[in-house]
């Protein structure tokens, strides 16, 4: 029960044991009102006992993002019309919060504003607020094409198909150069899927065939990870991990379900899609 942080691998804390276990038994899984947790090592059940027993830390802040009403209402307020990406970083400087409550880093959301500034146009409010909440990091630049990309027809055509996704993974990854494409283009399926999901029905086709393609390139992914590290000693977790590094860049992805379940310990699920 360990995860690479960017720094370092080290143990879970309670807080984030709960947070991955609540999800066995989350409303409207196939669980019902409870679920049943576990471990991929025997060896670390008493420290999954230990961490669901423990107290929880209190929460003394939350963290907001703005409601799309809510931009608009400040939108209308503006004298003069401004591109969505100037409108989002004025309410960022003029927004106010009480309490333990703070404003959320819209600084991703800003800069995909501006990456669709010239297709602006073409959507409205409610539409470019859609795009531009989605799971796409600005930093992420195979996801931003694809965002692009999925942008461009979805505004020229009023239609986005799985034939503009180019990029193919059909056997395990070797190398960090090839992890690294099969993260990619997990993280491209999640966002065609995420937006099939919010830009209405027939927009986005094929969501079928996406949702399996994602799950092959996950299994693939989860085939290297286990002949990279598996059920393994101390050493091997550092090779993996170091691997894992180099194809992250240092930093935390997400990784997709049941992805790093041998390497790390852990099991992350995602949210099912609409």
């Amino acid at each position: 029960m360990h995860k690479y942080d960017g720094a370092e691998l080290r143990p879970l804390t309670p807080s984030e044991v709960k947070q991955i276990a609540g999800r066995a038994g989350r409303f409207g899984s196939t669980h019902g009102a409870a679920g049943y947790v576990t471990c991929l090592d025997e060896d670390d059940l008493p420290l999954l006992r230990e961490a669901l027993a423990s107290s929880s830390t209190p929460i003394t802040q939350a963290c907001l993002l703005p409601r799309f009403e809510q931009l608009e209402q400040y939108s209308n307020s503006l004298k003069h019309p401004l591109p969505f990406h100037k409108r989002l970083s004025k309410f960022t400087s003029a927004a106010q919060l009480s309490g333990p409550y703070i404003l959320a880093d819209m600084s991703n959301m800003v800069s995909l504003a501006r990456v669709l500034t010239h297709l602006e146009d073409e959507m409205d409010l409610e539409e470019m607020y859609t795009w531009c909440i989605s799971p796409a990091s600005a930093d992420d630049i195979a996801v931003l094409q694809a965002l692009l990309t999925f942008a461009t027809l979805y505004v020229g055509q009023h239609q986005v198909t799985p034939a503009c996704i180019t990029a193919q993974v059909t056997t395990a990854p070797r190398t960090p150069a090839e992890m690294k494409a099969a993260e990619e283009l997990f993280r491209v399926y999640d966002l065609y899927l995420w937006l099939a999901g919010r830009m209405g029905p027939g927009v986005f086709q094929g969501r079928k065939f996406i949702r399996q393609q994602r799950q092959q390139v996950a299994e693939l992914i989860n085939v290297a990870l286990q002949e990279m590290g598996g059920v393994c000693d101390g050493s091997k977790r550092q090779r993996a991990a170091k691997v894992y590094k180099s194809v992250s860049g240092g930093r935390v992805n997400t990784w997709p379900s049941g992805y790093g379940r041998t390497l790390l310990g852990q099991r992350h699920q995602f949210e099912p899609w609409p």
